[in-house]
Protein backbone atom coordinates (compact mmCIF):
# COMPACT_ATOMS: atom_id res chain seq x y z
CA UNK A 1 0.00 0.00 0.00
CA UNK A 2 0.93 3.31 -0.73
CA UNK A 3 0.82 6.73 1.14
CA UNK A 4 -0.62 7.96 -1.95
CA UNK A 5 -3.76 6.29 -1.80
CA UNK A 6 -4.70 7.13 1.93
CA UNK A 7 -3.90 11.08 0.73
CA UNK A 8 -6.21 10.67 -1.73
CA UNK A 9 -8.80 9.26 0.66
CA UNK A 10 -8.22 12.09 3.07
CA UNK A 11 -8.72 15.07 -0.10
CA UNK A 12 -11.68 13.57 -1.36
CA UNK A 13 -14.50 15.77 -0.59
CA UNK A 14 -17.27 12.94 -1.02
CA UNK A 15 -16.00 11.16 1.69
CA UNK A 16 -17.42 11.85 5.51
CA UNK A 17 -14.47 12.76 8.32
CA UNK A 18 -16.00 9.97 10.01
CA UNK A 19 -14.98 7.41 7.08
CA UNK A 20 -11.90 8.75 6.26
CA UNK A 21 -10.61 7.83 10.02
CA UNK A 22 -12.29 4.55 9.48
CA UNK A 23 -10.24 4.39 6.38
CA UNK A 24 -7.25 5.27 7.39
CA UNK A 25 -7.96 2.62 10.64
CA UNK A 26 -8.02 0.02 7.96
CA UNK A 27 -4.78 1.01 6.16
CA UNK A 28 -3.18 1.44 9.71
CA UNK A 29 -4.12 -3.22 10.65
CA UNK A 30 -7.39 -2.74 12.10
CA UNK A 31 -9.90 -5.60 11.39
CA UNK A 32 -12.78 -6.26 13.46
CA UNK A 33 -15.66 -3.90 13.22
CA UNK A 34 -15.21 -3.26 17.01
CA UNK A 35 -11.31 -2.66 16.60
CA UNK A 36 -12.27 -0.41 13.97
CA UNK A 37 -15.31 1.38 15.74
CA UNK A 38 -13.08 1.93 18.70
CA UNK A 39 -9.95 2.70 16.82
CA UNK A 40 -12.42 5.29 14.84
CA UNK A 41 -14.45 6.62 17.78
CA UNK A 42 -17.66 6.01 16.16
CA UNK A 43 -20.38 3.34 16.95
CA UNK A 44 -20.02 -0.29 15.29
CA UNK A 45 -22.83 0.28 13.16
CA UNK A 46 -21.34 2.75 11.00
CA UNK A 47 -17.71 0.48 10.13
CA UNK A 48 -19.83 -1.29 7.18
CA UNK A 49 -21.64 1.42 5.60
CA UNK A 50 -18.21 3.41 5.89
CA UNK A 51 -16.68 -0.17 4.31
CA UNK A 52 -19.69 -0.36 1.45
CA UNK A 53 -18.91 3.35 0.34
CA UNK A 54 -14.76 3.11 0.62
CA UNK A 55 -15.75 0.23 -1.98
CA UNK A 56 -17.54 1.62 -4.08
CA UNK A 57 -15.52 4.68 -4.85
CA UNK A 58 -12.43 1.77 -5.24
CA UNK A 59 -10.31 2.61 -2.06
CA UNK A 60 -10.70 -0.59 -0.95
CA UNK A 61 -11.54 -4.45 -1.67
CA UNK A 62 -13.29 -6.70 1.27
CA UNK A 63 -12.90 -10.32 1.19
CA UNK A 64 -14.77 -12.28 3.84
CA UNK A 65 -13.84 -15.25 5.54
CA UNK A 66 -15.98 -17.74 7.42
CA UNK A 67 -15.90 -17.29 11.10
CA UNK A 68 -13.05 -14.36 10.85
CA UNK A 69 -12.60 -11.05 10.40
CA UNK A 70 -13.29 -9.43 6.71
CA UNK A 71 -9.79 -9.22 5.19
CA UNK A 72 -9.34 -5.80 3.76
CA UNK A 73 -7.27 -5.15 0.80
CA UNK A 74 -6.01 -1.19 0.14
CA UNK A 75 -6.35 -0.32 -3.83
CA UNK A 76 -3.60 1.22 -5.09
CA UNK A 77 -5.10 1.89 -8.70
CA UNK A 78 -7.83 4.11 -8.04
CA UNK A 79 -9.07 4.57 -11.59
CA UNK A 80 -12.59 6.98 -10.35
CA UNK A 81 -12.70 10.35 -10.06
CA UNK A 82 -11.73 11.16 -6.62
CA UNK A 83 -13.98 14.60 -6.38
CA UNK A 84 -10.36 16.48 -5.52
CA UNK A 85 -10.37 19.68 -6.56
CA UNK A 86 -7.89 20.69 -8.76
CA UNK A 87 -6.52 23.76 -10.42
CA UNK A 88 -3.35 24.56 -13.01
CA UNK A 89 -1.32 27.65 -13.03
CA UNK A 90 -1.11 29.40 -16.04
CA UNK A 91 2.30 30.72 -16.62
CA UNK A 92 3.01 32.41 -13.58
CA UNK A 93 -0.37 34.40 -13.80
CA UNK A 94 -2.28 32.83 -11.11
CA UNK A 95 -4.21 29.54 -10.40
CA UNK A 96 -7.10 28.66 -13.44
CA UNK A 97 -9.87 25.92 -12.74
Amino acid sequence: MTCEVVFKALADTRLSPTEKVIFGNIAGGYRTRAEIAKASGCAESSVPRAVRKLEGYGYLKREFEDGKANKYIIQTGITQDTGIATASVNKGWGITG
